[in-house]
């Protein structure tokens, strides 16, 4: 049997998907969403991300939503990118105020950063906003 050897997967990726995924509770899925957050919201500009916030008292944690136009690079660049700012999501994400919308807008150049210099971009745009937890 060629696929008996074969480890099992359901296991593995059960096991990896909370840790990899943002859930949808924590997504923007809509676009009213999106707009609402731009022209209500505040927003900050940094070398590679926009970030816009806005607070939401209904909200029990935050809804994070990512921005990735065609000017940042081809589809494989532009879905790097986006693991890469779900990734910071995940491991700073916690350190933001609850009840609050956060829009991250790629600029043309972030598909030219490493994860280090997201999360460093990241850290001075919530400290700009002062959306941190440290800020309340």
């Amino acid at each position: 049997m060629a696929g008996a050897n074969k480890p099992e997967r359901e296991g593995a990726d059960s096991a990896n998907r909370s840790m990899t995924r943002v859930s949808r509770r924590e997504s923007m899925t809509r676009r009213s969403e999106f707009a609402l957050v731009r022209e209500r919201g505040r927003s900050q500009a940094g070398r590679y991300l926009v970030m816009a916030t806005m607070e939401d008292a209904a909200l029990e944690g935050c809804k994070f939503g990512f921005v990735t136009s065609k000017r940042v690079g081809n589809a494989v660049v532009r879905n790097r990118l986006r693991r890469q700012l779900r990734s910071v999501v995940r491991e700073y994400g916690e350190e933001l105020q609850a009840g609050r919308y956060v829009v991250m807008i790629a600029r043309f150049r972030a598909g030219e950063a490493d994860y280090e210099e997201l999360v460093k971009d990241w850290r001075k745009l919530v400290r700009r906003l002062e959306i941190g937890k440290e800020a309340e």
